[in-house]
């Protein structure tokens, strides 16, 4: 069992293409002023007139729901995976323009107006249809702010025009949000299941690229550990009890100390016996899921904690004695998404936490092996 936890930094590192020569219609504001809050988030601001067009940064990729959101705002918006979104990798810097054009095309250059950020999910959704898609937050997605222009190349054409750029991200035939589509799977689509990609191949500028060579995607894994991640997702919200049979919600508390249906290590062995891996050694004071790593984790692995508390700059997360739970995601090297069971309820729940917090306690991590 767990307490409290604080959120981990996360990144979303892909290819990317440069060239010193960037097309002139990315241009910054050049005069001075303030900062002024329009639509969707702060840009720099000067006359009234001037604020229309310029580029807007913090638009970030959702690691959960794989779509494009506004990440300049406390609150992260509603996510069609559940909760708010979280944000990985590149700042992306959008062009804006209080102009609606139609799609236009510039030599090499070619990009498309419309799109717009929805002040229910904060997600980018193309605005160019009479009906507004599909929300997580209810209904059509609903247009707020600067009008943006987003560059774009036919589907084939995976080559993005000149400048800092990320490919391959496309509009959503189902929910009309623009989402990525660089990863085998293809996220969490309020229009139900994953994205459905339609039409051009749009292509992002951003500001901030990778520290890090790139992380596997969220539960594209190699071998063992894909498996065990997705069969650990599938249950969110859901209960594996003794019988590691899966319930429907989640098991009934129990009082303090006691054993029963739920606990963490139910969600794991059922996790192992479902895909094939080695069951695990149960000795007081020493569980065994597998082969012990000490670094380059990845999704699939598994976390033995013993009595480890962990201190975060504005929170703490803790474990009762001992607890074991599934990395889902890695965030960083050390920064990770969990996926566990009674943490605190007995259900299958997140967490993010970072490994390389300030930690009393010990913790093991292990791959698991086929049996």
């Amino acid at each position: 069992m767990t307490h409290v936890c604080a959120d981990a930094s996360c990144r979303h590192d892909l290819d990317f293409h440069a060239s010193d020569d960037r097309p002139s219609r990315r241009r910054a504001l050049i005069l001075g002023g303030s900062a002024a809050a329009i639509g969707g988030g702060l840009v720099t601001a000067t006359t009234g007139a001037s604020a229309q067009v310029g580029d807007q940064s913090s638009w970030r990729f959702c690691n959960k729901c794989f779509t494009l959101f506004f990440d300049g705002y406390p609150t992260k918006g509603s996510c069609p995976a559940g909760g708010g979104h979280v944000a990985q990798g590149y700042i992306f810097n959008l062009h804006h323009d209080v102009r609606k054009q139609p799609p236009r095309v510039t030599g090499r250059f070619a990009w498309q107006y419309d799109w717009r950020f929805c002040n229910k999910c904060f997600a980018m959704f193309f605005d160019g249809y009479p009906a507004k898609g599909r929300c997580p937050a209810g209904g059509g997605h609903v247009a707020q702010g600067f009008n943006f222009g987003l560059d774009f190349t036919n589907e084939s054409q995976r080559r993005p025009p000149v400048g800092v750029f990320q490919t391959t991200w496309r509009f959503c035939g189902k929910c009309n949000g623009m989402f990525f589509d660089g990863y085998p799977t293809k996220g969490r689509c309020q229009g139900g299941g994953a994205h459905a990609a339609a039409g051009w191949m749009f292509h992002l500028a951003f500001t901030a690229g990778p520290a890090t060579p790139p992380p596997p995607p969220p539960g594209t894994g190699a071998g063992l550990g894909n498996a065990i991640v997705a069969f650990a997702r599938a249950r969110l919200n859901q209960c594996v009890d003794t019988r590691l049979q899966t319930r429907p919600q989640a098991c009934p508390a129990l009082a303090p100390g006691a054993v029963g249906d739920g606990e963490c290590t139910h969600l794991v062995q059922a996790a192992l016996a479902s895909v094939g891996a080695r069951a695990p050694t149960f000795q007081p004071g020493n569980y065994v899921w597998g082969n012990v790593i000490t670094g380059g984790y990845q999704p699939g692995d598994i976390i033995q904690f013993y009595n480890a508390r962990f201190n975060g700059p504005n929170s703490w997360w803790q474990t009762a004695t001992q607890h074991t739970a599934i990395i889902e995601v890695m965030r960083s090297a050390t920064a990770v998404t969990l996926l566990h069971q009674n943490s605190p309820i007995r259900a299958v729940t997140r967490q993010d936490l970072d490994l390389a917090w300030p930690h009393t306690g010990r913790f093991v991590v292990f791959r698991a092996v086929r049996a």
